[in-house]
């Protein structure tokens, strides 16, 4: 299980470096994101990056529900077009 922070800009580069690790590096088919349906700016931002909702968990976190979002490797538009060996 891993988290991220975003503090400062995101660019186009430091999300395919943030997506080339679970997908290229560990070879992973789907990530998954669990998060508060109170943290509205997550929500959005997991929405724009083209997560996908999978469901939600009532009573799964302190506020309440928990919307559970995915991606798989093959539908992460960061990556399109690079090659990683």
């Amino acid at each position: 299980m891993a988290s991220i922070a975003i503090a400062g800009p995101v660019t186009k580069a430091w999300l395919r470096s943030i997506f080339a690790y679970p997908f290229v590096q560990l070879k992973a088919k789907v990530i998954l994101g669990a998060i508060a349906a109170t943290n509205y700016k997550s929500l959005r931002l997991v929405d724009h990056m083209g997560f996908f909702s999978v469901g939600d968990i009532p009573d799964a976190d302190p506020c309440g529900l928990l919307c559970l979002y995915a991606m798989h490797r093959d539908e992460c538009r960061y990556l399109k077009g690079h090659t990683y060996e």
